[in-house]
């Protein structure tokens, strides 16, 4: 199967998924800056994001609590989230490939998701600011990338659809790389128009339990039996 690696564009430079370890779901969720000790100041907004009744994740993939390590911070802002929601969906799938500090990309096999969006609580991807800022700063990414017949996806809200248009246009490397089929823009209303473009099935992950009801229920099972008892 396809595995892919995530790349998080911000308007001062790429940022990779270094590592998602699955914890405790009694903890809270955080991201870290390459293994270090220190949570980065969107930790809160993550956790949030994650953890349901707010959060997506947890309904996707039935854990309530991760740590990620990213290659650099993102201090603000909140186009994290489409990239984040994506990047957990094929680690469930095992189908993510990891970056590193010093090489975003590792092999010559993995496709790659450039994405950049706002996502709700329904699944519906929203539109960000700087696109063309986020563009200029990956061109040399996407050069590199395309010198190993590497395919890059770029993944965006409907709604930059025009802004992205409008970029392109006046980019020569940008349309010949999207002509040639090296670079595939893909447009989506909903995080199920991902499932269905990648072809990922999502059916589990949307009705498994959530970790932390199951772990709950194991525990209340225990405190019953050792009443009665």
């Amino acid at each position: 199967m396809t595995s892919y690696t995530v790349v998080i564009p911000t308007t001062n430079y790429l940022v990779g998924i270094s590592n998602i370890t699955i914890e405790n779901p009694l903890v809270s969720s955080v991201i870290c800056e390459n293994n270090n000790l220190e949570a980065l100041p969107i930790s809160g907004r993550y956790n949030s994001f994650v953890k349901s009744p707010t959060g997506i994740i947890e309904k996707l993939t039935g854990h309530s609590s991760f740590r990620v390590d990213l290659t650099k911070k993102i201090d603000q802002g909140d186009s994290w989230q489409l990239p984040m929601a994506i990047a957990h969906v094929l680690l469930n799938k095992k189908i993510l490939a990891f970056s590193s500090k010093e090489n975003l990309i590792h092999d010559d096999y993995t496709n790659i998701i450039w994405t950049t969006g706002k996502i709700t609580s329904n699944l519906k991807i929203k539109p960000i600011s700087f696109l063309d800022q986020k563009i200029k700063n990956s061109i040399e990414f996407f050069k590199s990338s395309l010198k190993t017949n590497l395919v890059i996806n770029i993944v965006l809200s409907s709604e930059n659809e025009d802004e992205f248009k409008d970029i392109i246009s006046v980019n020569e490397f940008m349309k010949s790389a999207i002509n040639k089929g090296n670079i595939k823009l893909v447009l989506i209303n909903d995080l199920t128009s991902f499932f269905k473009v990648f072809n990922i099935s999502n059916n589990n992950t949307l009705t498994k339990k959530p970790q932390s009801f199951t772990y709950i229920k194991k525990k209340i099972k225990l405190i019953l039996l050792l009443f009665f008892t």
